[in-house]
């Protein structure tokens, strides 16, 4: 009685454990049963449909041994076929003769499942993450290959682990961190994933891990739970070089690092599985590596199915797995070292499920290639939340069972594919396309069309064989005739025989209004991010950002872009409290502009003291002629204000050349920073107002030659802050190119030297590795302002007249006159004091 339930369960399912074909007897048609298997066939027409098969399959030597049925109604036959006979070309003339609805292979469930006798499979609470995916069923089918090879790239696996030692390859790995041969974890975080992926099953001891395959470590991640770039660029490049299939990633940042960038592209071409935990800040920010087109990333899921509350998210997200929840006793449970077990939550723990079901996949189906397991991934996911792809669980929970059934014969897809953002009348927009077959069979004269506008097939191009597994990059182009947006969509045409063909077309908007500009609003079907625009963007694009609040890490990593916004009151990044994150980080460019920003609530707590990794609201990094112009930086703040360090702009590690100019910097936890930007050209500092920044206004670590002046130190709320923090800082100029203007510093009471609370002083020695400001101003600076007594009034057009006219050298050429320092008195300098005509400088900066 027992099994017939189970047997029932199973139908009512729909479940297909093995997808092999079977050798039965024909009551209706003998065949010898050992050398005979079976088809079952739907039939359409019945009466004809029937007949017509039965003398098509007495030619291919087989015969009808069945029937199905329902309420003495014919639904379909099982057909016994000589296994000596080629199956495929009957298959295909049954399909080409419209007789059958349906072929499928005859094929056999398993009444009882495969459980293991791991103790905590009999526990619902510590197994029910590969509960959820189904993996007693995958098992049925697989338990895994020692063919396949995963890396761990993570802080190491404690081998001598009881659940691990069996399929750790020890021949393979390395500790980045010690640099040694022997990655063994120091910290847990690898062995808790390592567990998930690849404990032994059915040993009597512990859990039952998704895969019985082999696993090595890259040990990239230290005893406190950070890694570097390099570390785990080495590591992924490593395991590539080792021959592992898949990598797993539980780790990441907000950071953008094109070394890691470098190291994934490697494997990618390399044609390895990457894989990695989207991250735990519940919120849409991207989390690198795992927001890398290349990889695969992770969010998580508890046990009723929906997204864990720490959970990322967002349009970068591919698929979901268990990961547990906070504070509901509801843990991933697996290997802790040396010799324990725990449970524990998190998108790290999510992400070893997919690696494991991915492993399971080119266990039962070794000849698949990487963009086919990863398809495979996405097709046999439980779709959650919102039908089809979304933010939150991307193209579903994975479903480990779903994933042993065989790939279709037929099925073509667009894998991915790049539309330019923007095009220009006349001129050629050029639209890649990778083109997948995902199905068994080999596909002849695949065509790609690009169509607009859903009305119009502008461009077409044929593949002329497309292999099972395989890939082919296509370019469609079209020409736009006039100014307006386009909805631009690619489409494979459907094969002979394909079934699902939703993944068929992709679309999007180009937009060929303005060349050379993307416009960013929350309210865009394409462009609701600002980084959506930057990946899109490029040499010389102006980035235009609507009015709104963007809850994203924006990372600039592309040349000579201008990034605008609309007002720096209204358009809003704001990082929402979230720890450890930035606002806005240019690494490694030339030529960008940040304009009209307010960039807000950048928080970290427990930083490490790596002074090079400083948060910030904005953040440049290794650039040179850049420009951060006319920004609000406001509340970037750090829980420990004297251990931890949050800037809101920060100038680090040879930064040359840079224009921080027109920004207003409030209750941060420093105001400015500048991280050793020794040498020349000099990063420029001038005209910006900083109030209230908590630890200091500026500070300066190993930083020189800078020009720093017509700033503004104020402490409104806290009179008694410092305002300059200066560590070993040298050869900085501290008053304008004439020589002649300072800053003005609050505390500063008029008396030199060491009467400020400067850690150096204000005053007149102008010794270039002492001098600090040597000719300060009594008045907060803005611009317009020429005599400095906070406000633009009859007095400044007067001194302006009197100098008009005239250049540096001339007798009466005043440099306080020339307020855009050309050199010259003229009618620039006259819009520059009729554009703030009547205003104090308490109006101009908005106190």
């Amino acid at each position: 009685m027992k099994h017939v339930q189970l047997l029932t369960a199973i139908v009512t399912l729909g479940v297909t454990v093995f997808a092999s074909f079977t050798n039965l007897s024909s009551p209706q048609q003998p065949l010898n049963q050992d050398n005979s298997c079976e088809l079952i066939i739907g039939l359409n027409d019945v009466p004809r449909s029937y007949q017509n098969l039965e003398n098509l399959l007495t030619e291919y030597h087989g015969g009808i041994a069945g029937n199905i049925s329902a309420q003495n109604r014919l639904l379909g036959v099982v057909a016994a076929i000589p296994v000596a006979t080629a199956t495929s070309p009957l298959i295909d003339e049954i399909r080409a003769s419209g007789l059958a609805s349906y072929v499928e292979p005859n094929a056999k469930v398993k009444v009882v499942l495969f459980e293991p006798n791991d103790p905590a499979w009999s526990d619902p609470r510590e197994s029910w993450g590969p509960k959820k995916i189904v993996a007693n069923w995958a098992w049925n089918s697989t338990l895994g290959s020692s063919t396949v090879l995963v890396a761990v790239v993570d802080s190491g696996i404690y081998y001598f682990h009881e659940d691990l030692s069996k399929n750790y390859c020890n021949t393979t790995g390395y500790d980045w961190v010690n640099k040694d041969n022997d990655p063994l974890d120091d910290y847990g975080h690898g062995t808790r994933c390592a567990g998930i992926i690849a404990a032994a099953i059915n040993n009597n001891k512990g859990i039952a891990g998704l895969a019985q395959v082999r696993i090595m470590a890259e040990k990239v991640v230290d005893a406190g739970g950070y890694a570097t770039f390099a570390d785990l660029s080495n590591g992924i490049i490593n395991a590539t070089d080792a021959g592992a299939k898949i990598i797993s990633m539980s780790l990441g940042s907000h950071y953008r690092s094109s070394t890691v960038y470098n190291a994934i592209k490697y494997a990618y071409d390399h044609g390895v599985l990457l894989v990695a935990a989207a991250g735990n800040d519940n919120w849409g920010a991207r989390a690198y590596p795992a927001a890398f087109d290349e990889v695969i990333a992770v969010t998580s899921t508890s046990s009723q199915d929906v997204k864990s509350s720490f959970s990322n998210y967002g349009d970068w997200v591919e698929l979901a797995a268990p990961g547990g929840e906070y504070g509901a006793g509801e843990g991933i449970y697996s290997t802790v070292p040396p010799s324990n077990y725990g449970e524990a939550s998190g998108t790290s723990f999510a992400c070893p499920h997919v690696v494991g079901v991915a492993a399971l996949i080119w266990s039962r189906f070794p000849n698949m290639t990487r963009d086919q397991v990863r398809v495979h991934l996405r097709k046999t996911a439980n779709d959650l939340g919102d039908p089809g792809f979304d933010q939150y669980f991307g193209y579903g929970r994975v479903n480990a069972n779903n994933s042993m059934q065989s790939p279709p014969d037929h099925d073509v897809l667009v894998l991915n594919w790049k539309c330019p953002p923007y095009g220009k009348v006349d001129t050629p927009a050029v639209i890649t396309a990778n083109v997948h077959n995902y199905g068994t069979s080999i596909e002849s004269n695949v065509r790609v069309e690009l169509w607009v506008n859903d009305t119009w097939c502008v461009n077409s191009t044929t593949i002329s064989s497309l292999a099972s597994g395989q890939t082919v990059g296509v370019n469609l182009s079209w020409l736009p005739w006039a100014q307006k947006d386009w909805n631009m969509s690619c489409r494979v045409v459907p094969v002979s025989g394909e079934q699902d063909t939703k993944d068929n077309k992709v679309w999007t908007i180009l937009q060929t209004k303005e060349p050379g500009i993307i416009r960013v609003s929350p309210q865009s079907y394409r462009f609701n991010t600002i980084q959506k625009a930057i990946d899109a963007a490029n040499l010389y694009d102006e980035i235009r950002v609507g009015s709104g609040t963007y809850c994203e890490v924006v990372n600039i990593y592309k040349n000579a872009l201008k990034l605008v916004g609309n007002d720096n009151r209204t358009t809003i990044i704001d990082c929402l409290g979230r720890q450890d994150t930035w606002g806005i980080i240019l690494s490694g460019v030339q030529a960008v502009q940040v304009t009209n920003f307010t960039v807000r609530n950048v928080l970290t707590a427990g930083m490490r003291p790596d002074r090079s990794t400083m948060h910030a609201g904005i953040l440049l990094y290794c650039t040179g002629h850049c420009r951060i112009l006319g920004n609000n930086m406001t509340v970037n703040t750090a829980v420990d204000s004297e251990r931890d360090v949050v800037s809101g702009i920060q100038l680090s590690l040879f930064c040359r050349n840079n224009t921080v100019t027109g920004n207003i910097l409030t209750r941060n936890t420093r105001g400015i920073t500048l991280y050793r930007t020794i040498g020349s050209p000099s990063n420029l500092i001038v005209g910006n107002f900083l109030s209230d920044n908590i630890n200091s206004s500026i500070v300066l670590e190993s930083a020189g030659c800078c020009i720093i002046y017509h700033n503004s130190f104020l402490d409104l709320l806290f009179p008694d802050r410092k305002h300059l923090l200066n560590n070993s800082a040298s050869y900085n100029q501290w008053v304008g190119q004439w020589g002649t203007e300072g800053n003005y510093w609050s505390d500063y009471n008029g008396t030199d030297w060491n009467q400020t609370r400067c850690s150096i002083g204000i005053g007149d020695d102008y010794r270039p590795w002492y001098k600090v400001d040597y000719r300060p101003l009594m008045i907060p600076w803005f611009p317009g302002d020429i005599n400095h007594d906070g406000v633009v009034d009859i007095t400044d057009l007067c001194m302006w007249q009197a100098a008009n006219g005239t250049k540096l050298g001339d007798p009466s050429w005043d440099p306080h006159a020339d307020l855009n320092e050309d050199g010259y008195v003229n009618s620039a300098d006259y819009s520059i004091l009729s554009a703030n005509w009547g205003k104090f400088w308490e109006d101009y900066w908005g106190v």
